[in-house]
């Protein structure tokens, strides 16, 4: 073990600390997989931009108010008219979340086949005073949202 150069107190601490760093690194497995596993499982809060479609009953402008991600509509994409099953496959190849207001849906697809990430939202109207105050918990849930699943948001 080099023996410090300098023999003060601020030395000596980042002497130890980087002697316990090398200590722990050396003698602790590699935890590369670890975090990977755990950001596919589990994604940290506005860890990066989710892809997210708006269905045709929601407003447009909505999108705007979702900050932090890419936000697309059905009419947008040119998919205006697509019924539901064909509409999620469409999407599943360009987006990880498609923002409806379809309640029906669960009962309409089956859940175990999703494509995609769904996000119900279920508010009074789809009028765009009605869904402001839901887009904390919309992008709350849209930032934990597994894939491959179905969420409320209410």
């Amino acid at each position: 073990m080099p023996v410090p150069a300098c023999q003060s107190k601020s030395c000596l601490t980042t002497l130890k600390l980087a002697i316990r760093w090398r200590f722990f690194w050396t003698t602790s497995p590699p935890l590369v997989a670890s975090w990977r596993s755990l950001y596919l499982k589990r994604r940290v809060p506005h860890s990066f931009k989710m892809r997210i479609l708006l269905d045709e009953d929601l407003p447009r402008r909505l999108g705007a108010l979702l900050v932090g991600h890419e936000v697309s509509t059905v009419q947008r994409s040119g998919w205006a008219g697509i019924k539901n099953g064909k509409l999620l496959a469409l999407a599943a190849n360009e987006f990880d979340v498609f923002l409806t207001m379809d309640g029906n849906l669960e009962f309409q697809q089956n859940l175990a086949a999703l494509p995609i990430a769904i996000l119900v939202v279920q508010a009074v109207s789809n009028r765009l005073e009605h869904l402001v105050p839901l887009v904390p918990g919309i992008l709350e849930e849209i930032d934990k949202l597994p894939p491959k699943s179905l969420r409320r948001v209410a």
